[in-house]
């Protein structure tokens, strides 16, 4: 694949699981629920801001 005999690229060694791309992904993925959580969680305030009533959101 890359000219040399016994060698393998890093993205296709199925004896490393943590490449550069598995790494962003990870990364990416952890970042997106996050951010996610963190809206989630001041739902019930804006819910109350716009007068939402008392038994909270939905």
């Amino acid at each position: 694949m890359n000219g040399r005999p016994g060698r393998t690229p890093a993205a296709t060694d199925p004896s490393r699981l943590l490449t550069r791309p598995m790494l962003l992904l990870l990364a990416a993925s952890v970042g997106g629920m996050g951010g996610f959580y963190l809206l989630l969680s001041l739902l019930p305030l804006y819910a109350a801001s716009a007068d939402g009533g008392a038994w909270g959101p939905g």
